[in-house]
């Protein structure tokens, strides 16, 4: 054999080891390292789902409890005294005395709820399709609150405690002090006899904002 076959023989037989020896093993370490990393990266992202959804989770089951609470203090204390005192705003036959009684039954509110911070607002919406507000008011037609899940099944349970929400992406709920991105619990009671000695309120609702997601 010629020394110039002889020298490609050689280069092609290195070549070929070189191939079968390194370049075949580097590919397929770096597949399998490229496979592993991305296996990794995967369960990296859904372990960060599911702790955030899990944090959500929390953090919601405490603002309902949160809310549900308050609401419930606020309408049995003191003998159904809250109550009370709306009834007294919406039966009021002057503006002055409109005022009157509502100035005392805000500060009677932001006394009950203190010191929660998260509370945009307490309805009180009557039998007569009126409603009292305490903090700021609720704008949503009365219609729609009353043909909401969360009344409906208020009105069904009378005294128990029932949740609903909306999204401030989605619905605005009052011309100021509202935050966008932010989901807003209803914690609401429909009262009967025994809660609302008056006859005249149908239910009342607590909507504060929760921290869930944030």
């Amino acid at each position: 054999m010629s020394g110039p076959k002889k020298q490609a023989v050689l280069k092609q037989f290195y070549f070929r080891n070189f191939a079968i020896m390194v370049v075949i093993p580097l590919l397929v370490v770096f597949i399998g390292a490229f496979s592993v990393v991305n296996y990794l990266i995967r369960q990296t992202a859904l372990e960060t789902i599911d702790a955030f959804q899990d944090s959500v989770v929390s953090t919601l089951e405490n603002d309902i409890r949160t809310a549900s609470l308050q609401l419930s203090h606020f309408v049995y204390a003191n003998d159904g005294e809250f109550p009370a005192m709306a009834a007294q705003v919406h039966q009021a036959v002057s503006a002055d005395q409109y005022f009157a009684f509502s100035q005392q039954l805000d500060q009677a509110f932001h006394t009950a709820v203190v010191p929660s911070q998260d509370i945009l607002s307490g309805m009180f919406y009557m039998k007569d399709g009126g409603s009292v507000y305490m903090a700021d008011k609720i704008i949503l037609p009365a219609s729609q609150v009353q043909a909401s899940d969360w009344y409906v099944r208020a009105q069904q349970h009378p005294n128990q405690v029932q949740i609903g929400g909306y999204d401030t992406n989605q619905t605005r709920l009052t011309h100021t002090g509202q935050k966008d991105n932010v989901l807003f619990l209803v914690a609401a009671m429909a009262l009967d006899a025994s809660t609302d000695k008056s006859g005249q309120i149908d239910l009342v609702a607590f909507f504060s904002d929760t921290q869930a997601g944030s």
